[in-house]
């Protein structure tokens, strides 16, 4: 990775040396701890600790995000995959399961026009990493559905627990994606070099009321619920023909 990097950090001008510079923000990372508190371990300049996450994460985010962040389209991996899913959930055809995480971010400086848009019910500021729609277990389609839906909570979970910034976003609003985005492309990286796994770290309930839906979205969410419908009664006929 440092080799991948380092072109485009030396054109940087740091003063750092590139191995040292990557390794100081995946310490940063990992640890979650702020410019601050590196500054107080280090000794740097809290601005210079700021500037070089920034370009490295950006750097992640842009310069190896292709490599490292995609969706399989061979035709092997579409059917692993669905087939792996309908074990699991008795579910056809599913590639993949969706799900979103808040990541609470700290320091918040904003507009009062723009205070309740990252404010949560909880009391704090953040920003939602959407990685599926939450579902409850009312009936049997449901059920199959968070047996899926377990996947990606799970990968959620063991995204927070490897990198803790994204458990107390530290950084800028404006470097909030970009840091996130270079989080799950490190996160991706240590799944390939088979890293050991950690103790996966469970969020707080995070349940929110249904959200309200657009005038302009209705045809959209109308089409879904007709399309979600239909997928639980096929699963109900196939499951009563066994």
């Amino acid at each position: 990775m440092v080799e991948k990097l380092r072109p485009f950090i030396t054109a940087s001008n740091l003063s750092f040396p590139s191995d040292y510079t990557v390794a100081m923000v995946l310490f940063r990372l990992s640890h979650g701890y702020s410019a601050k508190t590196i500054t107080s371990r280090s000794s740097l300049d809290p601005y210079l600790i700021s500037k070089t996450t920034n370009m490295v994460t950006r750097l992640l985010a842009t310069k190896l995000y292709p490599e490292f962040i995609k969706i399989s389209v061979s035709r092997r991996r579409l059917i692993e995959t669905t087939q792996g899913f309908e074990e699991l959930t008795s579910l056809s055809n599913i590639y993949g399961a969706i799900d979103e995480s808040l990541i609470k971010v700290l320091g918040l400086k904003l507009d009062k026009n723009l205070m309740n848009s990252y404010k949560y019910k909880y009391g704090y500021d953040s920003v939602l990493l959407q990685i599926s729609a939450g579902t409850s277990t009312q009936n049997l389609f449901d059920g199959m559905l968070m047996k899926g839906r377990y996947v990606v909570v799970e990968a959620i979970g063991l995204l927070k627990t490897r990198w803790k910034i994204l458990q107390d976003l530290n950084v800028g609003l404006n470097h909030a994606p970009q840091t996130i985005v270079a989080c799950c492309v490190l996160h991706n990286l240590c799944h390939i070099a088979i890293e050991p796994e950690p103790e996966i770290r469970k969020d707080p309930d995070e349940t929110r009321a249904p959200t309200r839906v657009l005038e302009s979205e209705k045809q959209f969410y109308y089409f879904g619920e007709s399309l979600r419908q239909a997928l639980a009664d096929n699963l109900h006929q196939r499951l009563s023909s066994r």
